[in-house]
């Protein structure tokens, strides 16, 4: 099964596709921090869909937007996920939301796991003996879950 990872973020997107406990493509979308926010959304969105139409993923993990200390940015993230499912559902890919203390408690056995501890595992679990960026390395872990669901 082809699985999508996506850890959603207004300046940094990571993304991680995986077939057979294999990494297809791992990577982070940017968007600059000049643009504005429907324009941010737009240039996120459609490097998304251009994974979507060339590798056609059957499943996408998606992380959960999470309340955290500043409750705009919750807001902000909720609206690129908005434009994540309405993508997600047009290419027919079944979406498994997950929390982010899910996913490291899948990984690490800690639901509060640090960034380096989940980098580690997902190292180990595929492989990669290279240092990903750590939105990347989360959307691999996204996907990882999203295939045990």
């Amino acid at each position: 099964m082809r699985v999508l990872g996506l850890d959603p973020g207004l300046s940094a997107t990571g993304y991680g596709l995986i077939e057979n406990q294999t990494v297809i493509e791992v990577g982070v979308i940017r968007a600059r921090r000049s643009k504005t926010l429907p324009e941010k959304i737009e240039t996120i969105a459609a490097d998304l869909e251009e994974l979507l139409r060339k590798y056609r993923p059957e499943r996408c993990g998606l992380e959960n937007v999470f309340y955290s200390k500043n409750p705009k940015t919750a807001i902000l993230a909720a609206q690129l996920r908005g434009a994540f499912i309405l993508l997600l559902q047009r290419y027919q890919v079944k979406i498994v939301e997950l929390a982010p203390t899910r996913v490291k408690l899948a990984l690490t056995g800690n639901g509060r796991a640090s960034k380096g501890q989940v980098q580690y595992m997902v190292n180990h679990i595929f492989n990669i003996d290279r240092r990903l960026p750590p939105d990347a390395a989360d959307a691999l872990a996204i996907a990882y879950c999203a295939v045990r669901v």
